[in-house]
């Protein structure tokens, strides 16, 4: 049995940081480079104009993926609330980057106030649509058994029993 949990928790391990650091780091290290090479403001009008705000949707897309294809595995309080309130966090997001669309369309300048709140939001639903995709990915790796060559362990095993003999 332990065999199994460390292959689901290696599995786990490998999905997180193909999925969640092959986009993640990237953009990261993008933000890195443009301020170091161009100026600050670039990374702010990033933010400002609601792009930050669809990135953080496509982690939330995904999370809604999978909590819906393992809809019947879900056991933990957590996963509930988040498979609950994933779609109306992305419908939520989305309207608030129609509106920022259509504002840009109109030339309507943001306060300085809406701005900051604009801004917090964006990291505040960045941080949770990972948290949302890591408990996704944690749903869909525990109903996943994991291929394991028995006959390889259970020699392991004898041959261990053997030994100490």
């Amino acid at each position: 049995m332990d065999v199994v949990r460390n292959k689901i928790k290696q599995n786990f391990n490998r999905l997180i940081f193909y999925n969640i650091m092959g986009v993640v780091l990237p953009f990261i290290i993008s933000v890195i480079i443009v301020s170091i090479f161009s100026e600050v403001t670039l990374i702010w009008q990033f933010i400002d104009q609601g792009n930050f705000l669809l990135f953080s949707a496509s982690f939330y897309t995904t999370s809604i993926y999978l909590f819906r294809e393992n809809q019947n595995s879900i056991q933990d309080e957590k996963d509930f609330w988040l498979d609950l309130l994933a779609i109306w966090i992305l419908v939520i997001l989305a309207s608030i980057y129609g509106v920022l669309y259509f504002m840009q369309i109109n030339n309507t300048d943001l306060s300085d106030t809406k701005i900051v709140i604009l801004r917090v939001l964006s990291l505040i639903i960045f941080f949770k649509s990972i948290y949302s995709l890591y408990r996704g990915f944690r749903l869909d790796n525990l109903n996943r058994v994991p291929k394991i060559d028995v006959e390889k362990h259970s020699k392991g095993e004898i041959d261990n029993i053997v030994n100490n003999l």
